[in-house]
């Protein structure tokens, strides 16, 4: 306890180096404690099931086409019945549900599942029960599973609710369970699960592939080796027609999960150690400046019997007072920082809605507090352990150690400058790349589009026309609204979700359905393409005279046309995609731009758009509004319109095309901002202590430059004494860090888009000057402070 009176006594004695310590300290456990808690969310803690390590994924490839790509129903029974290596295989597949009568009609993000799902994963309810085999049939699978927060809100946590039928797109389902609220299968935004029920003609496609498959590994088995067990089903199904080409991956869960995100991850992680670093070693040269000070205060306990072994304990102890203020600062940083990081829609990483400052994060800070009094402490205990205590009391104060303590100052501040320099590389690569991918256009505008999902429940649209009547009503009720300066549907927009469908083209493509292209397939209506923003190149938008008794019309993309057709125009020709029931040739009446369908990165795909009207069965449409309104406000006109048209239909509220653009880009946003940010805490912290070194050392050498002064010397000559010295040293750390950065720059290269020469060129040129420009300016100061010293003031005794 003695020493603890004692270190914060000496704290509240130097009250600037006590906040220049913590403050620098928090600012680096801050940023570590939270990228830690981000890493350990996100990349390494297990997945909430029972021995989730034996959990895979499985997906269809057909290379090189698709080198990885879902499942088709038909191929996941044959994987069920062929494959020797798993436990148990289930599929999965995205709906949407409208729930109604229980409060206001409500849209539900739904899971249909086979039915040995929860086996599969390991999980049971928290009310009721899971389904049974014969619940995954047609006409039998009327049950439903819901979230616990669903049953909370809309059910009032009622035990009665379990057995309770619900209307679910108009047709009676009976609630057999909850499920808990860990439970976030396949994601957080999921209210409700239900058995797929798979037809039997279902079961024998093999051409249509939309199933997401999890395994369970049986104990013991490999992923390696199931594997090659999957390779080997998929040759003995060669032969079935569908199948031909196609092999299979299997692919850990979690790393399914998370690997568009791991690098980017790992890489935070390591820029946040390097900002830790450059933090100690900031913190040792306080402490090093500060132990000269204190060496007259040390030699007079020294001489009042205290050992050299109890002074380096008071150092240390000091330092670990340092240290718990320091982390308790990173801590509530850490807290700030995690929860603007989960509120922001546009981070969009998986498993964000775990990331928080919970007991493992805690423990990295307490083990933080305990580690860094270590790193910044050890060079001057050492030093003070080294120290001739009777020497300090016979020259007054000054040490012969002086040269090594300024030696070990100025190896700090190099390497400091050598770190700083690859963050600030790092940064300008990322933050280059990044803003080369904003500046990519998607195909379409996003600045006052909004985007409105909803379906139509098949037991009361249960043909074409009454759909094709709906949607038609929707979109000119819509359109006719305040502030709506136009309005079209799209049953996939881009983005935010695909349909892959065969493309064959008579004369321009191979006969062989096995080698036709494939084409990203969208049904829209008139005023679609003008919504979207999407420009008309040649022929005529999709209208009013496309019917579902007219002649079949397509609108193709540009790539399509340049790819097929080149300089010939494609108007007039046909195209077959192979959708729908009615496959006859499509009538090119038009071209468009192309869009990016998968993301600003993404590679351009083909794309054919044809009426909604002549593809009737789609039941689920995406309403495009072009408005200034918010999304609230049109969320609200969108509902007063189907209040007359359909009041017992819900829908999703409206999202605006720019949000879904952006959180497509969230995981880069956040590894190119969050490197930035901790790239400027480097500099500031490579500045500052190289301003502290060298003001230190003009204070020591006052006397010497009294007597230059006294003896004529120039002014300018002292203020490059001064300069050459913090220059020096930046030079020095410069050319360290340039050589890193070249190491670095390769690891990064796998994060960086369309990354060119003149980019690298850029990095690593406006790095070192940046630092080399930040240090001349940090040592003007002192510079000056040492042209102005008095030669008699200074040279008197």
């Amino acid at each position: 306890m003695s020493d603890l009176r004692i270190a914060w006594r000496g704290l509240r004695k130097s009250p600037s180096y006590a906040a220049i310590a913590i403050i620098t300290l928090g600012l680096a456990i801050g940023g570590a404690t939270t990228i830690f808690s981000v890493l350990n969310a996100v990349v390494l803690r297990p997945l909430p099931y029972p021995e989730p390590d034996r959990l895979v994924t499985v997906r269809d490839a057909w290379p090189p086409r698709f080198p990885e790509f879902s499942v088709s129903p038909g191929r996941f029974f044959e994987w069920q019945a062929r494959t020797r290596a798993f436990e148990g295989v289930a599929a999965s597949q995205s709906a949407t549900f409208n729930m109604t009568g229980v409060g206001q009609p409500l849209r539900l993000r739904a899971t249909l599942m086979t039915a040995n799902m929860f086996t599969v994963l390991g999980v049971q309810p928290l009310k009721g029960r899971g389904f049974t085999a014969e619940e995954d049939r047609p006409g039998a699978n009327r049950v439903l599973l819901i979230s616990e927060g669903l049953w909370r809100e809309r059910f009032g946590a009622a035990e009665d609710a379990i057995g309770r039928s619900v209307m679910i797109d108009d047709q009676p389902r009976t609630l057999i369970g909850v499920m808990p609220r860990t439970f976030v299968f396949p994601n957080p935004l999921v209210q409700a699960w239900a058995p797929v029920a798979f037809s039997d003609n279902q079961r024998g496609q093999y051409g249509s592939h939309y199933l997401a498959v999890i395994a369970r590994l049986k104990p013991g088995v490999a992923a390696e080796a199931a594997r090659e067990d999957q390779i080997r089903a998929a040759r003995e199904i060669e032969s079935i027609n569908g199948n031909q080409g196609w092999t299979s991956l299997v692919i850990p869960y979690l790393e399914s999960q998370i690997r568009t995100v791991r690098s980017g991850v790992w890489l935070l992680s390591g820029a946040v150690g390097v900002v830790l670093l450059i933090a100690c070693a900031n913190i040792a040269n306080l402490l090093l400046a500060r132990g000269v000070g204190r060496q007259r205060e040390l030699g007079v306990r020294a001489a009042l019997g205290a050992t050299r072994g109890r002074l380096v304990r008071q150092m240390l102890v000091e330092n670990g007072v340092v240290a718990v203020l320091g982390s308790l600062l990173g801590v509530a940083l850490c807290w700030a920082g995690l929860t603007i990081l989960v509120a922001s829609p546009s981070t969009n990483l998986p498993r964000a809605h775990t990331i928080g400052v919970d007991l493992p994060t805690l423990g990295f800070a307490v083990l933080l507090a305990g580690l860094t009094p270590v790193l910044f402490g050890l060079l001057p205990a050492a030093q003070m352990a080294r120290t001739d205590l009777r020497e300090l009391m016979s020259h007054g104060g000054r040490s012969g150690s002086g040269g090594l303590r300024t030696r070990t100052r100025a190896a700090l501040i190099i390497g400091e400058v050598g770190l700083a320099v690859v963050l600030v590389v790092g940064s300008v690569l990322l933050l280059r790349s990044f803003d080369r991918l904003m500046n990519v256009s998607p195909g379409f505008e996003t600045s006052r589009q909004l985007i409105v999902n909803m379906s139509l429940p098949s037991a009361r649209y249960a043909n074409d026309e009454q759909r094709v009547l709906f949607w038609r009503s929707l979109v000119e009720s819509v359109s006719q609204a305040p502030g709506v300066d136009g309005a079209g549907l799209g049953h996939v927009v881009p983005f935010v979700g695909d349909h892959v469908s065969g493309l064959h083209i008579p004369g321009k493509t191979p006969e062989d359905p096995q080698q036709q292209p494939s084409t990203n397939f969208y049904a829209v209506s008139p005023g679609y393409f003008k919504a979207m923003g999407i420009p008309i190149l040649q022929g005529r938008d999709i209208d009013a005279r496309d019917s579902t008794t007219s002649t079949r019309v397509a609108v193709i993309s540009q790539t399509v046309a340049t790819r097929y057709f080149g300089s010939e125009t494609p108007l007039g020709h046909h195209v077959i995609v192979s959708q729908g029931p009615n496959r006859n040739p499509a009538e090119i009446v038009g071209v468009v731009g192309d869009v990016k369908q998968y993301g600003l990165d993404s590679t351009t795909t083909l794309g054919v758009y044809a009426p909604n009207t002549q593809h009737p069965y789609f039941g689920s449409m995406n309403l495009v509004v072009r408005s200034a309104a918010t999304p609230d406000a049109l969320t609200a006109s969108v509902r007063s319109v189907l209040a007359k048209l359909d009041p017992s239909l819900p829908i999703f509220p409206a999202r605006s095309l720019s949000s879904i653009v952006d959180a497509s880009v969230g995981p880069r946003r956040l590894t190119a901002t969050l490197i930035g940010l901790f790239a400027g805490i480097a500099l500031l912290l490579a500045v500052v202590g190289t301003y502290g070194l060298v003001s230190f050392t003009v204070g020591q050498r006052t006397q010497e430059i009294g007597i230059r002064m006294a003896l004529g010397a120039p002014r300018g000559r002292v203020l490059g004494l001064v300069f050459r010295q913090g220059i020096g040293l930046a030079l020095v750390g410069a050319v360290i860090g340039t050589l890193g950065a070249i190491w670095v720059s390769r690891i990064l290269s796998t994060e960086l888009f369309q990354s060119s020469p003149r980019d690298a060129v850029m990095a690593f040129t406006v790095a070192p000057l940046a630092l080399i420009l930040a240090v001349a300016l940090a040592c003007w100061v002192p510079a000056r402070r040492a042209t102005r010293v008095d030669p008699v003031t200074a040279l008197r005794p």
